[in-house]
């Protein structure tokens, strides 16, 4: 597999690389299994989310907005 970069692309790859201490291709390579990783990872969140919803299995708006302000409220 063969992968173009522009310029100013290959030379934050090139960044990214040295200061890290890994190749650029490594750079890549891990950029890459991580994306597969985190699709994987959301396709199966939404699989969940969506089964949840058919056996009605949902938060309510105002118990989210309820406890969104308490996480807010306990990092802040």
């Amino acid at each position: 597999m063969h992968v173009d970069f522009t310029p100013e692309q290959e030379a934050r790859i090139s960044r990214a690389a040295l200061l890290s201490g890994k190749l650029p291709e490594q750079i890549v390579y891990e950029a890459a299994i991580q994306f597969l990783a985190d699709q994987t990872r959301f396709r199966e969140q939404v699989r969940r989310g969506i089964d949840a919803a058919d056996r009605g299995d949902f938060v309510e708006t105002e118990e989210l907005r309820d406890e969104l302000e308490e996480i807010r409220q306990t990092e802040g």
